[in-house]
Formats: C-alpha cells, sequence, structure tokens
C-alpha cells in the first residue's frame, strides 16, 4: 500500500500502523540486507533509521506508536494529529534517505512512488 493510500485509509488504528510499520521495513529492505533489517527492533530500529539518513526524522511517538504498541493493544490511542506526523516523519525518511555509498540488495525502481498516490 502506497503512504498517500494509508495515510487516508479507513482501516482501524492498529491496522494503520502496522501497515505503516510493514511500509518502513519492506523500503528498508531494498537497501540493507534483510540480517541487519532483521535484527533491529524497538528504539534501536528508529535509531538505526534515523543514523543512517540525512538528518534524524522518526522521533519517540513513532517509536512509541511504531514500535512499543505494534504487536499489542496500544496503551493510548494515536491522535490523528499524531498519525499525521507519523506520516511526515515515514515521507520525509523516504524522500532524504542517502542511497549513495550503500549496496543495495535490489535496486528500487523508485521509492518515491511509495509516497504518491497512484
Amino acid at each position: 500500500m502506497a503512504l498517500a493510500e494509508l495515510a487516508n485509509s479507513s482501516l482501524t488504528e492498529q491496522a494503520r500502523l502496522y501497515q505503516l510499520a510493514e511500509l518502513i521495513k519492506g523500503t528498508a529492505l531494498y537497501i540493507f540486507p534483510r540480517e541487519i533489517i532483521a535484527r533491529q527492533t524497538g528504539k534501536d530500529w528508529f535509531n538505526f533509521l534515523n543514523t543512517h539518513n540525512k538528518k534524524q526524522v522518526f522521533d519517540s511517538n513513532a517509536h512509541q506508536l511504531l514500535g512499543d504498541n505494534l504487536y499489542q493493544v496500544p496503551k493510548e490511542a494515536c491522535t490523528e494529529k499524531q498519525w499525521h506526523s507519523l506520516i511526515e516523519q515515514t515521507k520525509l525518511w523516504i524522500q532524504q534517505h542517502p542511497y549513495e555509498g550503500v549496496n543495495p540488495v535490489i535496486k528500487p525502481f523508485s521509492l518515491l512512488n511509495l509516497v504518491k498516490s497512484k
């Protein structure tokens, strides 16, 4: 599911968060070997994403909503403001990710297609 479609989807809150986390992980798999991505979890995952970007994009809100609550019932609801912030952070990460200097497993045809609606 493209990011723009997901941003406006009518999925449940938990399903939206899960789909967004999967989109981020899937995007990272275009660049980094599965072994590196698979061992990244929780706060370490978002630190990895931020350190392999031109600048820090994901905040603690992303870690809490997409990390801690991903596989359990969230302790708190994700507000619309938080959801839109997550979408914007993900969009920035996709757009700003520095692909040069890495040895991609698969050359992405265009990761920017993930942020555009069809």
